[in-house]
């Protein structure tokens, strides 16, 4: 036994570069599969780490109307509630901060508590700690001063005491994981205080904890669909109290009318009774007539103005009902959402990338090893005549295999956690808070990713070696009989077989004749190509979609909301500032509404509703693809991936939540949109499903998609108290920016290992092929062939098959690509569904470099074959 556990040594010795190729192979299907398999979990461990430090709530409860002490007495009192937490907010302006507001937040005690980075927690009324984004803008112990304005919470009486605050700490907010330090793109500042320094009749919301909820893993589904199930009942719950507060409300509404009707009457009355006695001093006190004339003119216009603005009024409320409750799980928070469900489409990558790395990694295996065996059929047939066992003669190349997999399988488990998963990781969580990945090796993927490389490697001795080991002795003892001459189909064809010259024929005869070779050859090139095409194709799906989202779909930078229930003159005063404003290009009024796309109590899309009333060509690019779309008062257009989601198509129709309200549109065209869900529709179409008239309640704002003069409009505009809400697109654009610098690290993953796979495959099997034809092309080189012709007679066929393995290579990536993109992003984003001719290009052409670079190693090879060595006789 100890003399086969040497010939063990000795022969990987002997073939050490077959040894080493085998391992490289496993080594890059273990790196991956582990790397991309173990990253889910990290993002996994490192989210649920944080919500268990924080003591995360199950459900956020809020309202627009805010939260009265009877709500929260409805929640405390439901019988599946564990505790509760409320909570205040106010949005204000802080010194330092120029145009951007900070929103103040009472300091949880109990539930979703902040994380502490630096400093300390406030210990009285006149500290304040805030978010860690703003570390380097602020120190500690420094202090700051806060102002609001009041007039535009018209639900809620709220004061904070203090106005100056001493800054002690810096923390991580339950409900902003994107706003940190190391995500420039972040527009959300907080701050926290002590609860004592806000003076409020009502609540902003309210953390829920629920009993019997095992929250050991927040990302699983089972823990949101108990979540679920309470939820849903709460929400019924809160119906009852909504419907109370809407007969409050309405009839509070209708008072108030009557009470304003009444004011407006007796203000009429009096002017009548002014203008009376006006007529009867007309002629006696002339000057004191002209005088008290004036006086009521300028009070009929305010009685005009007061008409105005109580019909305007009554309008709305007559419109207005009392808001839903919100009540939202953990992934009601999108940037929660999109980080656990990120893990799914990270799941499904692996799946793919893994199933093509060890599919290759057997082929390219199977040829090694049976190439190996085939050299060993003597040494085989020795040891069968010397009455060894099959079992140990296998034992061998089982050995052979498993150590060069085991080998690879080892580095590549290491390497995964060194290299894959924090680089993946990073892509995802870099411009959040979690940003240290907490990396549990989980001893099943290892286990897992280590058998799967010598179960191939097992699969790739097996099918060789049974079939050698049914022969008898004798018979291996002897040289094996080379292939017998066949004609090809291609023969048939005379009129292509008559025009081919000798050497072309040699090589279709050859290629057809190894039929093995040409398979592993075919489809090894398609499975690296693939995976490169995938890669590439990711990258460049997402190269241009920052710039063609906002410069041409979207060409406006600014979107200005305003309360449409104005007085013409307060209107006049609001369009003019707008008209008089040198930074802005252009702007167009438009009627824009946020709507929602639910099921099951749960949000599942947000959609801004576009409504045309003019042609706004210069501000948006409605298209699918490059052909424009042109809208109709048939439906609506929605964009692609809302398609997607829900399963849309021209023709159907769906349905939306809009003021408290369900309404179904139809689709009447599905367009290109990359970030963001829209419904574009004309002014008819609006007042035919929606029964209301049309008006204008936004501005559409060009600013040259310039920062600095987008920052100043919205300065400008926002000190107008009718402005209820404004869009910066150029801070969308460097959202997006950031999104797709993530996807470049898993591309740079995907690509480099699908390149270095490229190369180990290729290697592998010009290297045998040339090999086992070592004898026939020496006897060309004595037949007086240059070595460029004996290279070239070799690397033709090889050339041919890798052809045919680019052209499916390409075929299956673009199926592939089509098949994961529009899982890849978040539900609210795009990548380019169509693969650009370049991604063609570049993974084509990379796949020819290798195999000409090799071409060039494997040239010099054959100058040195020693041509008596190789034709001497084996008998």
């Amino acid at each position: 036994m100890k003399v086969l556990n040497k010939d063990i040594l000795r022969e990987i010795w002997s073939t050490k570069s077959k040894f080493i190729s085998i391992m490289i192979i496993m080594f890059l299907g273990v790196f991956v599969f582990t790397g991309l398999k173990e990253t889910p979990p990290t993002m996994k461990n490192t989210v649920n780490k944080y919500f268990k430090e924080i003591n995360m709530y199950d459900l956020k409860i809020t309202n627009n109307f805010y939260l009265d002490s009877s709500d929260i007495e409805v929640i405390k009192n439901y019988k599946w509630v564990e505790a509760i937490e409320t909570y205040y907010t106010k949005e204000v302006a802080m010194s330092k901060m120029e145009d951007k507001k900070v929103n103040i937040y009472s300091m949880p005690e109990n539930i979703a508590k902040v994380k502490l980075v630096a400093g300390r927690l406030p210990e009285n009324d006149t500290e304040i700690v805030l978010t860690e984004a703003l570390k380097n803008k602020f120190k500690l112990n420094e202090e700051v001063s806060i102002s609001y304005d009041n007039k535009k919470d018209e639900f809620i009486s709220l004061e904070l005491k203090n106005k100056v605050y001493k800054i002690v700490g810096f923390v991580y907010g339950a409900d902003m994981p994107e706003s940190s330090s190391n995500n420039s793109a972040n527009v959300n500042f907080f701050a926290f205080v002590n609860k004592n320094n806000f003076e409020a009749d009502k609540y902003a919301g309210v953390n829920v904890l629920l009993k019997n909820i095992d929250r050991k893993d927040f990302t699983r589904e089972e823990y949101y669909t108990e979540v679920n199930k309470y939820r849903d009942e709460l929400v019924e719950i809160l119906k009852i109290e909504q419907t109370k507060h809407d007969k409050n409300f309405q009839e509070e509404s209708k008072k108030t009318i009557a009470e304003n009707r009444d004011k407006l009457v007796k203000a009429k009355n009096q002017l009548s009774l002014a203008n009376d006695n006006l007529e009867a001093i007309k002629n006696f006190l002339p000057a004191e007539y002209e005088a008290r004339k004036i006086e009521l003119g300028k009070f009929e216009n305010e009685i005009k103005e007061q008409e105005e603005l109580f019909n305007l009024t009554s309008e709305k409320l007559a419109k207005t009902h009392y808001p839903r409750f919100s009540v939202n799980n953990i992934k009601g928070n999108k940037q929660y959402a999109q980080f656990i469900n990120s893990t799914a489409g990270l799941t499904s990558l692996a799946n793919i990338f893994s199933i093509f790395l060890f599919g290759v990694a057997i082929l390219v295996s199977l040829t090694s090893l049976t190439r190996m065996i085939e050299e060993n059929r003597t040494n085989i047939g020795t040891l069968k005549s010397l009455g060894y066992a099959n079992f140990n003669i296998a034992k061998k190349y089982y050995i052979y295999g498993m150590l060069s997999a085991v080998g690879g399988g080892i580095f590549g488990v290491v390497a995964a956690y060194l290299v894959i998963v924090p680089i993946v990781y990073n892509s995802y969580a870099r411009f959040l808070i979690f940003r240290i990945p907490l990396i549990r090796p989980d001893i099943k993927i290892i286990v897992l990713s280590i058998f799967i490389a010598v179960a191939c490697v097992i699969i790739a001795v097996y099918l060789p070696l049974r079939k050698i080991l049914q022969e008898k002795a004798a018979y291996l003892l002897r040289p094996k009989a080379p292939k017998n001459g066949s004609r090809i189909f291609l023969e048939h064809l005379t009129f292509i077989w008559k025009r081919l010259s000798f050497l072309r024929k040699v090589t279709f005869r050859n290629i057809f004749r190894y039929k093995l070779r040409m398979l592993m050859t075919i489809f090894g090139v398609l499975g690296c190509l693939a995976l490169m095409f995938l890669g590439f194709g990711i990258r460049f799906g997402v190269q241009n979609i920052s710039y063609e989202q906002f410069n041409v779909i979207s060409k406006y930078d600014l979107i200005a909301s305003y309360n449409s229930y104005i007085t013409a003159s307060q209107k006049e005063k609001l369009f003019a500032s707008i008209e008089n404003n040198t930074n802005i290009e252009a702007s167009s009024k438009i009627n824009i509404s946020s709507a929602t796309i639910e099921k099951n109590n749960e949000i599942l899309d947000n959609v801004a509703i576009f409504t045309i009333n003019n042609d706004l060509e210069d501000y948006f690019t409605i298209k699918n693809n490059s052909k424009k779309i042109k809208i109709n008062d048939n439906g609506v257009v929605i964009n692609e991936k809302l398609a997607y989601l829900h399963n849309l198509k021209v023709g159907d129709t769906f349905k939306i939540i809009l003021n408290e309200k369900e309404y179904s549109l139809k689709v009447a065209a599905i367009n290109t949109n990359y970030f963001g869900h829209t419904i574009f529709m004309t002014k008819n179409y609006y007042e035919k499903v929606f029964a209301d008239t049309y008006t204008d309640n936004s501005f559409l704002i060009k600013a040259n998609h310039n920062k600095e003069q987008v920052k100043n409009i919205i300065n400008e505009i926002e000190k107008n108290n009718n402005v209820v809400y404004t869009q910066n697109n150029l801070s969308y654009k460097d959202l997006l920016n950031n999104v797709v610098e993530g996807i470049d690290i898993i591309v740079a993953v995907i690509v480099l290992c699908s390149t270095a796979l490229a190369i180990v495959v290729l290697y592998n099997l010009i290297n045998i092929n040339i090999s086992e034809r070592i004898r026939e092309l020496s006897t060309i080189k004595v037949l007086g062939f240059y070595p460029a012709e004996v290279t070239s007679y070799v690397f033709r066929e090889i050339f041919y098959l890798a052809l045919i393995g680019i052209i499916l290579g390409n075929f299956v990536g673009n199926i592939l690509y089509r098949a994961i993109i529009l899982d890849l992003t978040a539900r609210d984003s795009m990548f380019e569904p169509t693969s650009s001719i370049w991604v063609y290009i570049i993974s084509t052409s990379i796949t020819l470099i290798i195999v000409l670079l090799l071409m060039l190693v494997m040239h010099s090879r054959l100058k040195k074959v020693n041509m008596i060595e190789a034709l001497k006789s084996l008998e």
